[in-house]
């Protein structure tokens, strides 16, 4: 089934979040240099998280990515012998 169209704003706190889960700065100061309240980063975040588990979505493609990553890397820590 084919996703709903996202609003403007939503798609923009999608972005933002997005870009925050994939960047090493940590909320705060990933919030201060976008110049977001880290309140609403936290508020959007919840509230684009609670749409996704609405809509039947188990994960966002951030998500996926994500997890796609780290099992890239438990791959190259395996094969070295390190974990």
């Amino acid at each position: 089934m084919e996703r709903p169209s996202v609003s403007p704003r939503a798609g923009y706190w999608q972005e933002l979040i997005d870009q925050q889960r994939l960047g090493a700065l940590s909320v705060k100061q990933f919030c201060f240099e976008k110049n977001v309240l880290v309140a609403s980063y936290y508020q959007w975040r919840r509230r684009l998280t609670v749409a996704d588990d609405f809509r039947g979505t188990s994960s966002s493609s951030v998500s996926r990515r994500w997890n796609e990553a780290d099992q890239n890397l438990f791959q190259i820590n395996r094969e070295s012998g390190t974990k």
